[in-house]
């Protein structure tokens, strides 16, 4: 699971400085990834290549195992596998010196469609420093056009803060993780430093943001995650999983083709109908309705009609730095949710809008077989719009 010390393109990385030769923080804590009911894996970014042990053991005095790096690497991706379902687990990250780089815990997935799912979403979450090219990307011609100030940028730390108040199996990440460029010398002071302390703990999926692909078509974000490799480029840009009565699926609208003929749709239709799981839930970048740059009329022609049909309950999508819930299309809600750190965007009229706020926040979901309750919540924890979906037992 590990990726090659080369892979990270930038050879000053070893020694601290970033591509452009500025000072730069490297590296990373432990990160959980891709939490089965029977695996896991915890990945790390180290300054230099070398190897990792990871030591995991089950809570109430369980088993442990160990793992370790084959060859030094920068990259770290450790797996345990042979865990047990819905079990507390504990970890530590060593050195092959034995000495502990980082620790946290997960809890496994439960076996089949049983159980409950508490997930927590973000998106368009922050970078290094205030950026004038945001501005191009959302097509205004002043900072006055943002709801906002100069100095109302970067509040990732803040949102983390509040999401570590709520206890999640897992955190979605609607995409635009690392501004303004995706940059891998961006990676630590953006996104690990102040997603830390929570993805130490529960695992995080993203999704690419058009931000996300500006540095070499998006290399750094698909060398960093060790998602899921079952879509159809098995690279980690489209993915599916679940969690309990929950179906995932991460689309890539920003760099692969969505078309109905598409490999990525053609895939999606196949994916959903065969997972038995009472929830889908499908997270992707751009929104196809917004509440600030008007209808994406290519998403809706080419996507919103296949996921109408295959009866997918909830679409997230970020890209508009506010929250937007639009009414359901038969039987699937929408909802923009990118209020997660960057900026926030001017909330505009929109058909079928039910209701949005330009304000930093996250969603918190809790769906079991028979419900599934959305609530936003901004940086207080306090709740300005819920939804609840009910299915017949």
């Amino acid at each position: 699971m590990s990726r090659p010390a080369a892979a990270l393109g930038c050879a000053l990385l070893a020694l601290g400085l970033g591509c452009n030769g500025r000072s730069k923080e490297t590296g990373s804590g432990p990160y959980v990834q891709r939490v089965t009911s029977t695996s896991a894996i915890v990945g790390a970014v180290t300054p230099d290549a070398v190897t990792l042990r990871l030591r995991v053991t089950a809570a109430a005095g369980g088993a442990s195992s160990l793992t370790e790096d084959p060859t030094p690497v920068q990259v770290h991706g450790l797996q345990a596998s042979g865990l047990e379902p819905a079990r507390d687990y504990t970890y530590t990250l060593e050195g092959s010196d034995g000495v502990t780089l980082g620790s946290g815990s997960f809890h496994t997935a439960p076996e089949g469609a049983t159980g409950s799912c508490v997930f927590l979403v973000t998106g368009d979450s922050g970078g290094t420093d205030t950026d004038e090219g945001e501005l191009l990307d959302a097509g205004l011609e002043a900072r006055d056009a943002l709801y906002g100030t100069t100095d109302d940028q970067n509040r990732q730390a803040d949102v983390v803060a509040a999401m570590l108040q709520r206890k999640a199996d897992l955190v979605l990440h609607t995409g635009d993780l690392v501004y303004p460029t995706g940059a891998r010398e961006d990676y630590a002071e953006a996104f690990f430093r102040p997603f830390g302390p929570l993805i130490a703990n529960v695992p995080l999926y993203p999704t690419l943001g058009n931000h996300d692909l500006k540095t070499d078509g998006g290399a750094p974000y698909l060398e960093t995650f060790f998602l899921p490799e079952n879509g159809p480029g098995h690279d980690g840009r489209t993915y599916s999983f679940d969690w309990g009565p929950v179906h995932f699926v991460a689309l890539d609208v920003v760099s692969s083709a969505y078309g109905s003929e598409s490999e990525q749709v053609q895939w999606l239709e196949r994916d959903v109908a065969a997972a038995g799981r009472p929830w889908n839930v499908v997270f992707f970048h751009v929104p196809p309705f917004s509440a600030y740059r008007g209808a994406a009329d290519v998403l809706q022609g080419d996507l919103v009609e296949v996921l109408e049909e295959l009866g997918v309950d909830l679409v997230l999508s970020g890209h508009d730095h506010h929250y937007a819930r639009f009414f359901p299309r038969k039987a699937t809600t929408f909802v923009v949710t990118g209020g997660g750190g960057k900026n926030l965007y001017r909330v505009k009229d929109a058909e079928n809008l039910v209701y949005a706020e330009s304000v930093f926040h996250f969603l918190e979901v809790h769906a079991d077989a028979t419900s599934l309750v959305l609530r936003a919540l901004d940086l207080s924890g306090a709740t300005f719009d819920e939804l609840t979906i009910r299915k017949p037992r």
